[in-house]
């Protein structure tokens, strides 16, 4: 049961890192962009 909880709240982990890393991504490409249109 343990060993169950523990994997969950690792896939949980994992998929905030993973939206996270999105939105950073998208972050850095906006800014990109805004700078390479000034």
């Amino acid at each position: 049961m343990e060993f169950l909880l523990s994997v969950v709240s690792m896939s949980k982990i994992l998929s905030g890192v993973r939206i996270s890393t999105k939105r950073i991504v998208t972050n850095g490409n906006k800014k990109i962009s805004t700078v390479f249109n000034y």
